[in-house]
């Protein structure tokens, strides 16, 4: 039975010693603690600052510093270069990625990659070595000069049927930008070493190499890139207003992601104009960096957000944001727009107090709404107070006067049948909407009471669009409520050959 152990111990030191030379990963963070034995020149290598620092002697020197490594196909190097200086053909470094020898400054079979050549400026060389004899293989396409220094995160990978790819980049960060179309170089199948060669003839030269984290290992694959994230005119919207809160409470704008994505805040901006109407101010809504906007999701802006609960009857899933610098919002007329942040338009709005309700005897505590999100937030059709039966407000909730989208039929669509313009949030609004072959005419809609008396000229002389929608809120012009009964919505399109075609259609009112 002791025999058996012993056997066991055995294979399993054999099994971590292969392991231990089959792959390489130091952070280089702690000068006391590496993970791996070193050698070559190591009285003048230390770990200073996160780095592998170079202490050479101040005369003209070739140093190394290697570690053992056994694996050779599918596997990438991973690392950095810091030079406080710019490489040349009698001042540069290598990074052995293969050598069949543990002494770098000797006659080896194997690869490196180099930094430095004639001409002072720089590009990524690989290099097949045999014996003694160098040979260049590859050359990358980044040139690299700097007076002050490089710095470089080098990737290289060798898969299975001996094809390189080289990959640099200045910031660091993966996915790394590669250095020309892969090659492939079979000559050399087994390894022994890895590890870092600086020769300088300068003697000023002597501490101006550092290295980087290293892993060397198998091939890892490369990180799916998050998809751009693109918003659409629209994708998000203003979709509430309270600019004249009740006592006590606060001011708020109330936005809605309509598209099918998460929308990260960063993406975002609000601005606000002056009232010359040009844009004065984009601000960021959040400094947190990492916040999103869900899809589907009403979000309350406002200096006091935490304060509405008290007020109204806030949805439990509403995303409240606390916006410091949101401007006061003027108690008769605004106008704001959402931004990318590049400053382009996704939404913009107007509003006036003049569009609240007109049989309203207070509108102080009453938001407006926006009724539907295919139209233009400064159309001033397109708003209306939230109704009584909300509360009269309607914070990170869906409205209680929206209108959702609908389907025309045929040329004219009235929707819904009967109304009631109660601002009970229940068919307080008639959607008209029209459907034509194509666009170009212009139209006028009148609504005739069932005498025959026009008691509201909703549309004069516009250009229509192969469709469109109008609402009216079931006011007459002079903004007077009408007693019960049947209206008739007419609606005239003018053709370009001067004919008139009439569509007419009832609706009830009660």
């Amino acid at each position: 039975m002791l025999k058996k152990t012993k056997k066991i111990i055995v294979i399993l030191a054999t099994c971590c010693s292969a392991l231990a030379f089959g792959q390489i990963h130091e952070s280089f963070k702690h000068h006391d603690s590496l993970n791996h034995q070193w050698f070559g020149d190591t009285a003048y290598f230390s770990v200073e600052n996160e780095k592998l620092q170079l202490n050479g002697p101040q005369s003209s020197s070739t140093l190394y510093y290697a570690a053992r490594n056994t694996l050779s196909d599918s596997i990438e190097w991973n690392f950095s270069i810091q030079l406080s200086f710019n490489p040349s053909s009698t001042n540069f470094v290598r990074v052995y990625l293969m050598s069949d020898s543990e002494n770098l400054r000797g006659s080896l079979n194997g690869y490196f990659v180099q930094l430095g050549q004639t001409g002072g400026r720089n590009n990524i060389q690989f290099f097949r070595q045999e014996g003694t004899a160098i040979t260049l293989v590859f050359s990358g396409v980044s040139e690299f000069s700097s007076s002050s220094g490089l710095s470089l995160q080098l990737r290289v990978k060798r898969f299975p049927n001996s094809e390189w790819h080289v990959y640099s980049d200045v910031s660091s960060r993966l996915p790394i930008d590669s250095e020309g179309e892969p090659f492939v170089d079979s000559t050399f199948r087994e390894t022994a070493a890895f590890g870092f060669f600086c020769r300088y003839s300068t003697a000023s030269r002597h501490n101006m190499y550092a290295f980087g984290e290293v892993k060397v290992g198998t091939i890892e694959p490369d990180p799916i890139p998050e998809p751009p994230i693109i918003i659409e005119d629209f994708d998000v919207v203003i979709s509430e207003i309270m600019f004249n809160p009740p006592i006590g409470s606060a001011e708020y704008l109330e936005i809605f992601n309509r598209s099918e994505q998460d929308i990260p805040f960063s993406e975002l901006r609000l601005g606000r104009f002056n009232n010359q109407d040009q844009l004065s101010g984009v601000l960021a809504i959040t400094a947190d960096e990492d916040l999103v906007l869900p899809s589907q999701v009403y979000v309350v802006l406002s200096r006091t957000p935490e304060i509405l609960w008290q007020y109204h009857n806030v949805c439990a899933d509403a995303l409240l944001i606390t916006m410091p610098n949101l401007p006061a919002l003027s108690n008769t007329s605004g106008r704001y727009a959402l931004l990318r942040k590049d400053s382009t338009f996704i939404d913009e709005i107007y509003y006036h107090s003049s569009m609240h309700f007109a049989l309203l005897a207070d509108t102080r505590g009453v938001s407006l709404e926006r009724l539907s999100f295919e139209k233009s937030g400064t159309d001033a059709g397109n708003w209306h107070s939230a109704s009584s039966t909300s509360g009269y407000a309607t914070p990170g909730c869906p409205n209680s006067q929206g209108i959702s989208r609908f389907e025309t039929d045929k040329i004219l669509h009235l929707y819904p049948s009967l109304i009631s313009p109660n601002n009970d949030g229940k068919d307080d609004i008639l959607t008209i909407s029209y459907n034509l072959e194509t666009s170009g005419f212009t139209g006028n809609i009148r609504i005739f009471n069932s005498n025959g008396r026009m008691v509201r000229h909703l549309v004069k002389s516009e250009l229509l669009g192969i469709q469109g929608t109008y609402f009216w809120d079931g006011l007459s012009d002079q903004n007077t409520k009408l007693s019960s009964g049947v209206y008739i919505v007419v609606f005239d399109i003018f053709l370009l050959d001067g004919r008139t075609v009439r569509v007419k259609k009832p609706v009830g009112y009660r």
